[in-house]
């Protein structure tokens, strides 16, 4: 043989085994090893073996071929909670069509563990350019990693959910930037009664999107400039399921969502000309999108310092806290309602405009917003409410909390207060007009008593 041949021969050899070899499938007769990868028909994403940054650990996972300084963009981890600890995984196909992931010991690492009817003997596994690995037999798609979201939420994945449970997690954060087992944070929808996208600390919220109103999430500020370009959207098969996913006009499969390890949702998009990931929306955007920043009946605003304050006919729960810039104990009223008591005057309502509307909403059907005023004020348990055209009345029956002033845009609330709460404001108004424009007048009696 030539040396010339040994060469080539040798080079080949090299390239395998230090980068691995791109396929289109894994078969029956065609495992995936480690250095092996899957890809998708147009390159946009591979799937094969990975270590995270600072780890030695080996974990199957989805990434974009899009890669900045070696950093893989992992969108999917197979084996998040069960790493292999070194090379010698192997990804196939078993006896029984079900997707195995085996060490060098030919132990179990991980499977979909399809049962009953399901289980084939002629699969196909495959991953398509939407970033789905696909498990399929007879053109049939028996199991797919888009039912099984990790992190991250990409264009055309439906995640669906029981509506009979308040709560469904549907992604959950990596532990740490080098470890994605399974972390704090979880993505979900809380439908206690209105649909709406949560991240919870362990079980506590810690962000939320405001309520669906059929058109946008009215706790996220962009998506009343940008509903119709992208975002998220919920739907209703009214059978019990609901779904929500993510969508672009502009089809760009390079635009996902994910939720990183210390509990921020963001959007991402790959930039060509900057030839890097650009951060096109943040979930955290400032302090007052942390869930209950101000306490309960507080009102948060980033542009104001501080950055709390309390709701008018209220004052904080404990002012030495509050002065220091606690506020998590949030405000009390200053007047109890009176909720129309015989001899007693009405309540009312002071309007706070354009604001990400208070957690626990409920929604009523309504005529308009005056029949809405009507029905919360004729309840002495409503606190507030609020009315929108096209989507109509919400109110409040529970403590109001997680409002933030998201001026130019977003509802008007209107908090229901005692009537004397409601005079404070005018009983001090009018004279002060009064006594403004009586010395005007003697400073100019000619105006006042004109000749």
């Amino acid at each position: 043989m030539s040396n010339v041949h040994i060469l080539v021969l040798f080079l080949s050899w090299f390239w395998v085994y230090e980068f691995g070899s791109a396929r289109r499938d894994i078969t029956t007769t065609q495992s995936l090893r480690d250095q092996d990868t899957l890809e998708s028909s147009n390159a946009i994403f591979k799937c094969g073996f990975f270590s995270p940054i600072n780890s030695t650990y080996r974990y199957v996972g989805i990434w974009y071929t899009k890669e900045v300084a070696k950093q893989l963009k992992v969108v999917w981890v197979a084996n998040r909670n069960n790493p292999l600890s070194d090379f010698s995984g192997v990804l196939k196909i078993s006896g029984d069509g079900n997707l195995q992931l085996l060490d060098g010991k030919n132990k179990s690492i991980w499977s979909p563990n399809i049962s009953g009817d399901n289980k084939v003997n002629s699969s196909v596994a495959q991953l398509l350019d939407s970033g789905n690995l696909v498990l399929s037999s007879s053109g049939n798609i028996i199991w797919q990693s888009f039912d099984h979201p990790t992190d991250s939420m990409l264009q055309n994945m439906y995640m669906y959910f029981d509506e009979n449970s308040t709560i469904s997690p549907l992604v959950t954060s990596w532990k740490s930037a080098s470890d994605p087992s399974d972390g704090r944070f979880t993505v979900g929808i809380n439908h206690r009664r209105l649909y709406e996208v949560f991240i919870w600390d362990d079980v506590r919220p810690y962000w939320r999107s405001g309520p669906w109103n059929g058109q946008v999430l009215m706790g996220i500020r962009a998506m009343y400039y940008f509903a119709q370009v992208d975002g998220f959207s919920l739907e209703n098969d009214n059978k019990g399921t609901a779904s929500i996913s993510v969508s672009s006009t502009t089809k760009r499969l390079t635009k996902y969502y994910v939720l990183t390890y210390d509990g921020n949702l963001l959007e991402k998009d790959w930039q060509d000309d900057k030839r890097d990931w650009k951060i096109e929306w943040s979930s955290l955007e400032s302090e007052c999108d942390k869930y209950g920043k101000c306490g309960e009946f507080g009102s948060c605003n980033p542009n104001s310092l501080p950055i709390c304050s309390f709701l008018r006919g209220f004052e904080p729960r404990n002012d030495q806290e509050w002065s220091a810039g606690n506020w998590s104990s949030g405000c009390v009223r200053r007047t109890p309602l009176q909720c129309a008591n015989i001899g007693g005057e009405d309540d009312g309502f002071s309007r706070l405009r354009n604001v990400k509307v208070p957690d626990n909403a409920e929604w009523l059907e309504s005529y308009d917003e005056e029949d809405c005023r009507r029905k919360c004020l004729g309840n002495c348990s409503c606190l507030a409410y609020a009315y929108t055209l096209g989507f109509g009345c919400m109110i409040w029956n529970e403590s109001l909390i997680d409002i933030q002033n998201f001026a130019p845009v977003g509802p008007d609330i209107f908090i229901r207060l005692a009537h004397s709460e409601l005079g404070d404001f005018l009983n001090v108004f009018i004279p002060f007009c009064f006594i403004f424009y009586v010395l005007l007048a003697l400073i100019n009696d000619h105006f006042f008593f004109p000749y």
